[in-house]
């Protein structure tokens, strides 16, 4: 039963079978590496700017927060502070100072478990502001001010600087393509079996690594443009994950939903709370706890997790977390999850067996993990263990059916720069290729690729799909790359 290219579904350890699969995606991405992305860097420039001027504003805004009759103790401990005409400038980008302010002066985070440094001080990480989040009006101002911090560091003020000017002309001395106008392009460096998972990393710059969630995250990828006269199609697989975690675990219950062309999400959420009428599942209530537990469910998310990433979520919402989400109410979720898809766990529980039996697991494909924290005397290394034992099939299942489409994808940019047509895949981020197509082409070419994809599982001598559930993508076609809504 081979896929394309002769790759098969051996369904145990086949080295020689991965290798042909990450060997198939080489033509692309060295292709990639060597066209780049074209990039406006005037726009980045701009954003830099703005996003400058917003951390001065709230970096006077957190400092306005200091008590007044700390300011001395708050000035010895953090060392930094300055006072100019009355007013007082605080270093937000200073952990410490940032510690002093919310847990000594503050007193943030009473009662709370917090993570603490090495040093035994509380953290100011990322999920210890997220657990705290609605205990003071500060703190949505230090996530806002690090965000921005970030964003501008790591790419408006980086990437203008490792753009490189490809020049007008037929044939440019860098990638050998034709240019209309001279273009700022960036080119990054892709590992293609770096990652256990065998996903595909790039570096230099890390373009995967942009934010996706947020709106100012999606700021940043509308930065990368198409070049003149040309179209960014854009096409990424449907809750791939969640389909490749149905598939492995034989569950007709999640089947079925997919089969019928449902919502997953929306299911769940009617299983879990016992809905009734599609039209009573709140989004917020309902369906948001459901995306959340789909789509992490194979991670070992605990309750733990789940609060943290809720909490974040409500706030991202510009709500506040309800009343009744709680650690506890979050364990009871995931216990309702698995009652309503119960072949999930016994999937689980076979790759723990394997775990333990093999010191190794392995997908379909038959890529391995190696799993040495199973024979730990510790126990939470031991959990560590089992969690990348579960879900190691099905994050590896979803970089083998990119790496799929990828190489067939290039065959077809192949043919079609044949007939003349204007080509190229500029960046495969996660499950999702984006590609640079002359305007004309541009609904032709992402209707080929949206078919390379969603047939990405058929058995390439009787056309029979390989998949229990059914694959679908999403095309987009675009002048600047940004998330879907």
């Amino acid at each position: 039963m081979p896929l394309y290219n002769g790759i098969t579904l051996p369904g145990q350890p086949d080295l020689e079978n991965i290798r042909r699969l990450d060997l198939s995606i080489l033509p692309q991405t060295n292709r990639m590496s060597r066209v780049g992305v074209a990039v406006d860097v005037p726009y980045l420039q701009e954003l830099s700017s703005e996003f400058g001027r917003e951390m001065a504003g709230l970096q006077k805004d957190i400092a306005s927060y200091i008590p007044p009759d700390a300011l001395d103790r708050f000035a010895t401990a953090a060392a930094e502070i300055e006072e100019a005409e009355g007013s007082v400038t605080i270093n937000a980008a200073s952990a410490e100072q940032i510690r002093v302010l919310l847990f000594d002066l503050l007193k943030v985070g009473q009662g709370k478990k917090l993570k603490t440094t090495s040093t035994g001080k509380v953290s100011t990480s990322r999920k210890n502001l997220e657990m705290v989040h609605d205990q003071h009006p500060v703190i949505p101002l230090i996530q806002q001010y690090r965000e921005r911090q970030k964003l501008k560091t790591t790419y408006c003020d980086t990437l203008p600087q490792t753009a490189i000017l490809h020049p007008r002309g037929p044939c440019c001395p860098i990638c050998e393509l034709a240019h209309v106008e001279p273009t700022r392009r960036l080119h990054t460096t892709w590992l293609t079996t770096r990652a256990i998972t065998g996903r595909i990393q790039c570096k230099k710059p890390p373009l995967q690594t942009i934010p996706i969630r947020s709106d100012i995250g999606s700021r940043i990828r509308a930065a990368f443009i198409g070049s003149p006269g040309y179209k960014i199609v854009s096409v990424d697989f449907s809750q791939m994950e969640i389909r490749d975690l149905a598939h492995l675990a034989a569950a007709r219950s999640m089947i079925s939903v997919y089969l019928a062309d449902g919502d997953i999400h929306q299911s769940t959420a009617m299983k879990a709370f016992g809905i009734a009428d599609p039209a009573q599942v709140d989004k917020y209530k309902h369906r948001l706890p459901s995306k959340r537990v789909n789509f992490g469910i194979q991670n070992g998310t605990t309750e733990k997790g789940l609060y943290a990433q809720l909490v974040t979520d409500y706030w991202a919402a510009s709500m506040p977390p309800p009343d009744w989400l709680t650690e506890d109410w979050c364990k009871q979720f995931i216990a309702s999850w698995h009652a309503a898809y119960p072949e999930v766990q016994p999937y689980f529980e076979t790759q723990y067996y394997r775990a333990r039996r093999y010191g190794f697991v392995w997908d379909p494909w038959g890529r391995v993990r190696y799993i040495p924290q199973v024979r730990s005397s510790l126990f939470w290394k031991v959990s560590e263990g089992l969690r990348e034992a579960q879900n190691f099939a099905v994050t590896a299942s979803n970089a083998e059916q990119t790496k799929l489409a990828m190489a067939e994808c290039e065959d077809e940019f192949d043919h079609l720069r044949s007939l003349s047509v204007r080509i190229e895949a500029l960046l495969s981020i996660h499950d999702q290729i984006i590609a640079e197509v002359e305007e004309d082409y541009a609904a032709e070419v992402g209707e080929i690729v949206q078919h390379v994809f969603d047939h990405v599982m058929d058995d390439r001598e009787t056309g029979e799909r390989l998949w229990r559930t059914p694959i679908k993508s999403d095309c987009e076609i675009l002048d600047r790359w940004h998330v879907k809504e």
